[in-house]
Parts: C-alpha cells; sequence; structure tokens
C-alpha cells in the first residue's frame, strides 16, 4: 500500500512538473476570432482569448499565436484560480480555417488549443447591426444596389462586439441602429464608432417607433437633423423603421450618401498584407536611419583644421595659443557629443506615412536592429506585424518586439490616434484663387513642403515648426491631362524632392488613401534616443463653405472598376482593350445642392465611347456637351455618385470633374 501511495505521489510531482491538466488544478485556454467565427480574409480581426487558471498561476508566461503564415506573442502573468481575457487584433490570409493558440509557462507548455472559423472573401459586404433584436434586420442580406456592385452580405450583432477597436472596425461597411438605447453603448467603442465615420464611413438609423432610445447618447445631434455629417461620413436618420422598411428605400439612402471610403471598399477591398508587402520597398531608407551621422565628424575635423593653423601661424604668441586651446576645447566637445549619440546609430528605423485629418493615421515600417541576441523594442506604433520572420517575435498588446539573432528585422505598423480634426481650410472664390492661412502644427520642420489643390501643385518649401504662411495663389492646373509617371515627375520637380522623398510619395500616390486630392505635404527627420523616424506629414486641406460650393478640376477622386484585373495600378491614366469596361464613381459632396458641373478627358489614342448614368431614368447616355447643363445635373448626381462608363479601345486620361452650387441649409456639419 505504502508503495502504491508512493509511485501516485511520484506521478503527481513528475505531472506537476510537466504542466499537464489535472484534476482542480487544471489550466483552460479558450478562444474566439472575428464575428461569431466567421474572419474577413487578408483584414484585421478581432481575437478574444480567456485563459483560466486553476490551483497553479502563471508566473512567467507566454500566449502563442499561429496563424498560417504569422505568428505573434504576449507575455502574461496570470494568479491561480482567476480568469484573464486578452483581445488581439489578427490579420488572417487565405487560410486553413483555424489557428493555433499556445499556453506555455517557464518554457513548458501548459495548454494549447485549435481555434476554428469559417473564412469569408474579402469582398463580402459586412453589414453590423445594433438592435435589441437583431434577427429582425436579417434582410438586409438580400441588399443589392442598382449600378454599385455588392457580393455576398453578412449579417453582424454588434452587441456582442463591443470592444471593438478602430483597426477592427475597418471590417464593417455599414451600420444600422434600430431599437437600441445607444446611450448604453461603452464609452471607448462609442468614440471608434464616431471617428469610424469621419474617415468615411456611413451609420444609418431608424427614426420613428424607436426614436426615444436610438436617437440618444452621441445620436442625440440628431433629434433635430436629418443628417448629421462627420469628416468624410455621415449618420443618416430614416424617417422610417428599419425592421419593415423597403429594400428600395434602404438602397436609395445607400446610394445618395455614398461616399469614397463607402464605394472603395464595396469594390477595391483593402488587402492587409499587399499593404505591408509595399512597405518592403522601403528597406534603403530604413536601413541609411540605422546607420551612424558623421556631421558632427566633418564639423570636429574643420575646427581641427583651423585649431591646426591657429597653433601654426600663432606659435609663440599668447593671443594664438589662447585662441587655439579654445578651439581644441571646442572640437573635443564635439567629438564627445558625436560617440555618445551617433557612434553607433539607431537601433529602430521608421519610415511611415502620417495623415492628419480626422484624427491621426500612420502607416510604415520600423526596422529594429539587434544589437545583442534577444534585443527588446518598445514600439508602441498600435497594429505591429513581423512579416512571419522566425526570429523576430512580435508582441501585439504590450507593443514590443523581440529581435532573437543580430539582425535587421522589418516590422510593419499602422496607428489610428487621437480623435480631434487637423483638417486645414482655405478659400476658392469664382476665379479659382485659393486664399488662407496653412500652419505647421508640429514642433519641427516641415522640409521640401507642398500644396496639391486638385490639378495644381504649389511649392511651399520648408516650413519652420509651428510656423503659419499665408497663401494666396490662382490655381494654373500645372498638372492638368497628366498620366501618372509625367503626374509623379512634375510634383517631384515643382517641390524640389530628393530620391527618398520622392519614393514616399510615390508610395503615398498609389495607396490612393486620400478621398481629396487637396493636402499639404512635408517631409521631417526626428531622432529621439535610439530611435530615428523620417516621416512623410500629410495634412487634409478642405474649403470654407459659407454659402457657395466650388470644387475645382482634380479634386474630387474617382473610385474605379475595372473589368479586368490588372497587375500595374493606375490612378490617373488607363489604357482599354476591345471588350473591356472601365466603371467612375465620383462621390457627391451631400452638403451642397450641384447647380453646375463640368467635365473633362483627354484620349491619347484610339475609339472609346464615355457614357454617364441617368439616375433618374435609370439608363447611359452618351457624354456631351450639353448633358450636365441647367436643372439635368440633378439627374446624374442628386441620388448618388456621378457614375461614368469607359468602353472600346485606347488609352485616356481619366475623366476630372470640377462642380459649383449652393450648400444646402438646416443641416448638422463637423
Amino acid at each position: 500500500m505504502k508503495k502504491l501511495v508512493g509511485i501516485g505521489l511520484l506521478i503527481f510531482i513528475i505531472l506537476s512538473s510537466w504542466g499537464i491538466s489535472y484534476g482542480s488544478g487544471e489550466t483552460r485556454i479558450t478562444g474566439i476570432i472575428g464575428f461569431g467565427g466567421k474572419v474577413k480574409l487578408k483584414s484585421v480581426n478581432p481575437l478574444k482569448i480567456t485563459v483560466s487558471t486553476g490551483n497553479s498561476g502563471i508566473d512567467e508566461g507566454i500566449i502563442r499565436i499561429e496563424t498560417e503564415n504569422r505568428k505573434y506573442y504576449e507575455p502574461v502573468k496570470i494568479d491561480d484560480n482567476s480568469e484573464k481575457v486578452y483581445y488581439f487584433s489578427i490579420p488572417i490570409p487565405d487560410s486553413e480555417g483555424k489557428i493555433k493558440v499556445t499556453l506555455e509557462n517557464k518554457g513548458k507548455k501548459i495548454n494549447s488549443v485549435e481555434i476554428p472559423f469559417e473564412p469569408i472573401s474579402e469582398k463580402t459586404t459586412i453589414l453590423g447591426i445594433l438592435s435589441d433584436e437583431p434577427e429582425r434586420l436579417n434582410y438586409l442580406s438580400q441588399l443589392k444596389l442598382n449600378f454599385i456592385p455588392m457580393e455576398d452580405i453578412e449579417i453582424v450583432d454588434l452587441t456582442k462586439y463591443l470592444s471593438l477597436n478602430e483597426e477592427e472596425l475597418e471590417n464593417l461597411d455599414m451600420v444600422f441602429i434600430e431599437n437600441y438605447n445607444s446611450e448604453q453603448l461603452p464609452e471607448e467603442f462609442g468614440q471608434n464608432l464616431i471617428q469610424w465615420v469621419k474617415r468615411g464611413h456611413n451609420i444609418f438609423i431608424g427614426n420613428k417607433t424607436y426614436k426615444y432610445k436610438t436617437l440618444t447618447g452621441i445620436f442625440k445631434n440628431l433629434n433635430q437633423e436629418e443628417i448629421w455629417h462627420l469628416g468624410e461620413g455621415n449618420v443618416v436618420s430614416i424617417n422610417e423603421n428599419l425592421e419593415t422598411i423597403s429594400l428600395d428605400n434602404i438602397k436609395e439612402s445607400i446610394e445618395k450618401y455614398a461616399t469614397y471610403l463607402n464605394l472603395n471598399d464595396l469594390i477595391k477591398p483593402e488587402n492587409i498584407f499587399n499593404r505591408e508587402n509595399e512597405w518592403k520597398n522601403m528597406f534603403f531608407i530604413g536601413n541609411s536611419l540605422l546607420k551612424p551621422s558623421y556631421n558632427l565628424v566633418y564639423i570636429f575635423l574643420s575646427l581641427l583644421i583651423v585649431y591646426l593653423i591657429f597653433l601654426i601661424i600663432g606659435l609663440g604668441e599668447k593671443r594664438g595659443k589662447i585662441f587655439g586651446i579654445s578651439i581644441g576645447a571646442f572640437s573635443l566637445i564635439f567629438l564627445i557629443a558625436f560617440f555618445r549619440e551617433n557612434i553607433y546609430g539607431s537601433n529602430v528605423g521608421k519610415v511611415e506615412i502620417k495623415e492628419y485629418g480626422e484624427g491621426v493615421f500612420s502607416t510604415g515600417v520600423a526596422y529594429v536592429k539587434g544589437t545583442k541576441e534577444n534585443s527588446e523594442f518598445q514600439l508602441n506604433d498600435g497594429f505591429l506585424d513581423g512579416y512571419g520572420e522566425d526570429n523576430i517575435h512580435v508582441m501585439p498588446l504590450s507593443q514590443k518586439v523581440l529581435a532573437l539573432k543580430k539582425e535587421v528585422y522589418p516590422i510593419f505598423f499602422q496607428n489610428r490616434d487621437e480623435k480631434e480634426s487637423y483638417v486645414q481650410k482655405l478659400s476658392i472664390d469664382e476665379n479659382s484663387i485659393v486664399s488662407g492661412e496653412i500652419q505647421n502644427i508640429l514642433p519641427y520642420d516641415l522640409d521640401s513642403s507642398f500644396i496639391i489643390i486638385g490639378d495644381t501643385v504649389i511649392n511651399i518649401g520648408t516650413l519652420n515648426g509651428k510656423q503659419e504662411l499665408d497663401i494666396k495663389y490662382r490655381l494654373d492646373e500645372n498638372l492638368k491631362n497628366t498620366g501618372d509617371f509625367n503626374y509623379l515627375d512634375k510634383v517631384s520637380t515643382a517641390a524640389k524632392l530628393d530620391d527618398e522623398e520622392k519614393q514616399l510619395f510615390e508610395q503615398y500616390y498609389y495607396a490612393e488613401s486620400n478621398p481629396k486630392n487637396c493636402y499639404l505635404i512635408g517631409f521631417s527627420t526626428i531622432k529621439d534616443k535610439d530611435e530615428k523616424t523620417y516621416t512623410m506629414n500629410v495634412f487634409q486641406i478642405d474649403f470654407e463653405e459659407k454659402e457657395h460650393l466650388n470644387i475645382p478640376f482634380g479634386v474630387i477622386c474617382p473610385v474605379k472598376n475595372y473589368t479586368k484585373y490588372s497587375e500595374d495600378e493606375y490612378i490617373r491614366e488607363y489604357t482599354l482593350e476591345e471588350g473591356e469596361e472601365l466603371l467612375l464613381y465620383y462621390p457627391m459632396p451631400v452638403r451642397g445642392d450641384i447647380e453646375s458641373l463640368s467635365l473633362r478627358a483627354k484620349i491619347d489614342y484610339g475609339n472609346l465611347k464615355i457614357e454617364a448614368l441617368n439616375q433618374k431614368d435609370k439608363k447611359w447616355e452618351k457624354l456631351s456637351s450639353q448633358l450636365f447643363q441647367g436643372d439635368r445635373v440633378k439627374d446624374f448626381t442628386e441620388n448618388g455618385p456621378l457614375t461614368i462608363k469607359i468602353t472600346g479601345k485606347g488609352r485616356i486620361m481619366l475623366p476630372q470633374i470640377s462642380l459649383r452650387g449652393k450648400l444646402k441649409s438646416g443641416e448638422n456639419n463637423e
């Protein structure tokens, strides 16, 4: 009997040392990813992991997450007999339909679980629902728009996902609210939702039976208005019950208030992995940031030469010796400063584009240099991804990375920060003269600064930190009718961009992230301790609108829909083959009544047919000089984006439009 007890005790000790779950001491790990187990491929999805400990806590734990082509790590510490929940944001590629999560403690495996999921295409439209009875809005899955393509539709009950961050909210294409007390939204989620709208998304709220619930909290402004314009998006109050409204009425509202981002998400949804790969092209710039700067060495050598000259000239003269000693002392100080700050260069070199509009959006790549094995870096840059490298451990919640070897590793990052509006305002008159004040809101200088307004580039030069500059300039359309190569060349020449600045601007140009071709750009290089950051700063510019609407050529960017897939990306031009079709959607400013519309296009060669969609009659009409005259312009713009179709064979500089009109009164704008 004593032998059996001894053997049992020995087995107990061995099992304990191995970390195998048993009895009341079991440590369990569970998880769910996406929306009810459904994930949007090539996008950032929410992952919820719950760890429940038994009699033994986790002292030096690691949660390891493995997808098909990515690995993430997160250090954890959990008391015994307790439960902790961790929220991750994970990109999912074309996948096998599961991810693996492993819990370790002190280097030993405690438990692991495979979390299954159902992949849905990146082209799937996701509608978020806030309702106490979400099943009554399931009919929206049958929604089909008239001339804007929509593929499969997924309905997501957002009441189950009120912890979504700004990055995860980007999975949603639209949000519908009915029979829901908006006042009960968590504060952080409510703020994230407002920022989501400001970036260019739309929310539709039922404003009839349940308005006493829906039009509360962050939506109380809609008690007096039909529409609340927020940044580039809208919160639309519909005077019907969304549970019983006809699909045709829903379609009308969606098409009428379609924004650039709204259309782009439906037609050409973003692929997070493509964006990451594009930033790998910045290795030359990023690697150069890691190298030491030799400017102080040159200063030291110059002072040393001066010192030697004075030493020779002033030999035997007391004044010359004193001056020479002073120069030598200054040289020594500069040399010490160089060795302290520059001899080892930087351990982190960041290349980024930082957009200041409704909040701040940064995206880029950080190159981290392991100076020894297991070098740890604190990045604090929001969403982090290590490109699947085995020797780099990305810790997304701690915002750290661990380089296992003495090598240089790229870390992709993107971050949405701050809730303030940084949109700068200029005025434009009927003679196309823009005027007003631009400001460098940053405390440091912006080099090679320039403004782009539609088809005009304006060179500014260096903007000192916090500098304000008065602008008065007649738009001369010096970029008119240029293809992509000539456009980039003309901007680079006008702004006197060097090779690195040109490369970063080209990256931004092809990303097409700005809904309006109207912004101020300037470049900066900042060194902070062992981190050096090279940034292209982009400040969104909007026109001050008082009574009249005046939008010059080239400001409104079209969303493009090709019938054939092309590996080459075209922004301002396109070459069509026979049988190919190009659709262009120009979002209309819903704040104004459009009174006149001008369109221009340059056909380089070939025989092309250009038509515009008559929204009223739902038919295509051939483009002519009289097509948008007088009240007829409303037939093409009043109920949605101006839609242009180009067919035939040839090469065309994509059509540009200009608008004039009056602002609508009685609408809430922010």
